[in-house]
């Protein structure tokens, strides 16, 4: 937010006459131009259309295109799966006087899709042009425009968009990916990039990773990757397996509580598994992330008595039925003890303390009163 001073300014005196990328140029490009995350067909497009009742030019806005000098352009193609780069060859273009380039779409592919369905029988459509120095750039761009400008598109997309712009922010997150054996996959793009084509490697949402390494020890983390993959991923992997992510903070929920409890890794893994066996052999042989999320909420009502879910919650309804399990292992480990109730009522007592609190705070805030004129 500008502050009263620096509306009193000129823009040179606030940015130093800064204008940064040079202004775009306005070409014909085919109308088949490849896409910088692949050449798959957006699914979602004709809403566009049936929304606004029709295409209207006062709504268009010109697909952005990044070209590349060809050297960089050949290299990050070099770098993609085998299996993508055929889909870059078309981008290659002479340009008269300037030389050879490649070029993508960074930001345009409803539009393209639109722009292909109104006017069939065009083969080229007009676009801005810019002109960078590497393809990454235009993956940052992309994720500028559509995350920090708009706050519109999928936060796992804008994540991997960022890891493959080479985003230094990003480096943590995807190091921890590996570790854990997991990726980031949107629509087929996957973060760590490397993984794009092990299927053994389940996909999770970027948010919800943060959020269980925020809670959790990251080799804890990995060993609830392990052992929920043992309990849910059934035979060969022929396409990316998903994890609901309130189940696998659950998981690891559990993992943390019996490693209180004095438990060691074999043991956490035994009891755990076994726990997960004979809850998931109810499930009819439906393992993916839709259902992981119903079964856990159907435990988790039985356990709260209808409170809405939150990963905590969820963790906490987890213990109760490894606890409950553990009860017929009295055999095998007779002390050890993950009962819930406690971590349950504390949980209750917070939430009627915060309650109270804002309560309290709305009271002393008072009623608005209106001005009369």
């Amino acid at each position: 937010m500008l502050n009263t001073d620096d509306t009193k300014k000129t823009y040179l005196e606030m940015f130093k006459g800064q204008v940064k990328y040079a202004k775009p140029q306005e070409d014909y490009v085919d109308i088949n131009i490849p896409n910088i995350r692949g050449n798959r067909k957006p699914k979602d497009w004709m809403k566009y259309l049936t929304k606004a009742g029709g295409f209207s030019w006062s709504m268009w806005r010109k697909p952005y295109i990044a070209r590349v000098p060809i050297q960089a352009f050949r290299k990050w193609v070099d770098g993609l799966a085998k299996h993508r780069q055929a889909d870059f060859e078309s981008g290659v273009i002479s340009i008269p006087g300037k030389g050879m380039y490649g070029q993508v779409m960074f930001d345009g592919g409803h539009r393209r899709e639109i722009h292909k369905f109104v006017f069939p029988t065009e083969d080229t459509m007009l676009c801005d042009i810019y002109y960078v120095d590497t393809v990454e750039e235009a993956h940052l761009q992309f994720v500028k425009i559509q995350f920090e400008l708009q706050k519109r598109l999928h936060r796992d997309l804008l994540f991997i968009q960022s890891v493959l712009g080479n985003d230094k922010d990003t480096k943590k997150v995807v190091a921890d990916l590996t570790y854990t054996g997991l990726v980031v996959d949107h629509e087929g793009e996957v973060a760590p990039v490397e993984d794009v084509e092990d299927f053994t490697k389940p996909a999770i949402s970027k948010n919800g990773f943060e959020k269980i390494c925020g809670a959790f020890d990251i080799d804890l983390i990995r060993e609830g990757v392990d052992i929920l993959k043992g309990a849910i991923m059934k035979g060969t992997q022929s396409r990316r397996f998903k994890f609901n992510q309130y189940l696998l903070y659950a998981v690891v929920d559990v993992l943390n509580e019996l490693e209180k409890a004095n438990a060691t890794k074999i043991e956490r893994a035994d009891i755990l598994s076994q726990s997960l066996a004979s809850w998931v052999k109810h499930w009819d042989n439906e393992f993916d992330a839709g259902t992981q999320k119903d079964q856990l909420e159907s435990i988790h009502t039985q356990f709260w008595k209808g409170a809405s879910m939150s990963p905590l919650t969820a963790g906490i309804a987890l213990n109760d039925l490894v606890d409950k399990h553990l009860e017929t292992m009295r055999n095998v480990y007779p002390v050890l003890n993950i009962d819930p109730t406690v971590r349950q009522a504390t949980f209750i007592k917070e939430a009627a303390d915060r309650r109270k609190k804002r309560m309290t705070a709305k009271i002393k805030k008072g009623p608005k009163l209106q001005e009369v004129a």
